[in-house]
C-alpha cells in the first residue's frame, strides 16, 4: 500500500471516522494496489484525516502488542562463541547455496554435514535459534 498526503479536492468521507473530509484541507490517502496477472491491475484507494490515521495505527498496534525478545543469559565467553558459530552457519550457508546452483553433491553433502555439527556445537551455548528450526 501506498500512503501519502495532500490536499482535498473535493468532499470524501474518512476511512476511519466516516465523517466527511472537506475539500481544501489535509487528509491522508492511501492506495492498495491488487495485481492479478499481466492485463487485470486493481486499485482501492482510501482517505483518512491525519488525526484518524494516526489513531487508526494507534489502535492497530494496541492490538499486537508490544514484545520484547528474551536476552540470553550467557557469559561473555559463551556470547562470542555464539556468534563465531553463527558466523560459520552463515558461511556454509551461501556455501551450501552455490554448491546447489552448480550441483556438486559431494560439496553439498559435505555441508551438509557441517550444519549438523554446528546446530550440535551451539546447543550449550544458548540453544538453536528458531530460524534454523526445520519449517513444515
Amino acid at each position: 500500500m501506498d500512503i501519502w498526503q495532500r490536499y482535498c479536492k473535493r468532499i470524501t468521507k474518512c476511512q476511519h471516522c466516516l465523517e466527511p473530509i472537506i475539500a481544501g484541507t489535509i487528509m491522508v490517502t492511501g492506495k492498495l494496489w491488487r495485481i492479478h496477472g499481466v492485463p487485470l491491475k486493481f486499485t482501492k484507494t482510501y482517505y483518512w484525516h491525519p488525526v484518524c490515521w494516526i489513531e487508526q495505527g494507534r489502535i492497530s498496534l494496541e492490538k499486537i502488542g508490544y514484545t520484547r525478545r528474551k536476552k540470553l543469559e550467557l557469559t561473555p565467553e559463551q556470547l562470542t562463541r555464539r556468534n563465531l558459530i553463527l558466523r560459520k552457519r552463515a558461511t556454509v550457508k551461501v556455501r551450501l547455496k552455490r554448491a546447489i546452483e552448480a550441483g556438486n553433491l559431494m560439496t553439498i553433502d559435505r555441508l551438509l554435514e557441517k550444519m549438523i555439527k554446528l546446530k550440535e556445537e551451539i546447543l550449550p551455548v544458548g540453544g538453536i535459534p528458531k530460524k534454523w528450526q526445520v519449517r513444515e
